[in-house]
């Protein structure tokens, strides 16, 4: 597990799953660091085998990131979207900006990635698995 006070990153292998818990406010340095240790474990997984087409955000702590760290995460979205096979995102607890955020970056991805919003972190983990 990648653990920074703005975020904690870590493959939950029981469900086959990329967890993101966000906390505060992103600039894009931070986006820029969160993106790379992203990429260093889906590189490992990937690596041993794993396709890493999963992911789920949990949003409840989350601030607002910046115009930039919101163009970072959209390429990353981008490179999953190309890369991978039928890639799903859940995100759980997101107020209105982060939806709008959200829907931002996949929309500047321009790659079918299902997305949907939960407020259940069960529903979210549910759908995913499907």
């Amino acid at each position: 597990m990648t653990k920074d006070a703005s975020y904690d990153l870590w493959w939950d292998s029981e469900n086959k799953i990329l967890r993101v818990k966000m906390y505060g406010d992103h600039d894009e340095k931070l986006a820029e660091k969160f993106v790379k240790e992203a990429q260093v474990i889906m590189d490992e997984l990937k690596a041993k085998g794993i396709n890493v087409n999963r992911a789920l955000y949990d949003l409840t702590q989350a601030g607002r990131p910046s115009l930039k760290a919101r163009l970072i995460y959209a390429k990353l979205g981008k490179q999953m979207a190309v890369k991978l096979k039928d890639p799903k995102i859940a995100y759980v607890g997101a107020d209105l900006f982060n939806v709008t955020v959200a829907s931002f970056i996949h929309s500047l991805a321009h790659y079918k990635i299902q997305m949907k919003f939960y407020s259940s972190m069960n529903e979210a983990v549910d759908w995913l698995k499907e």
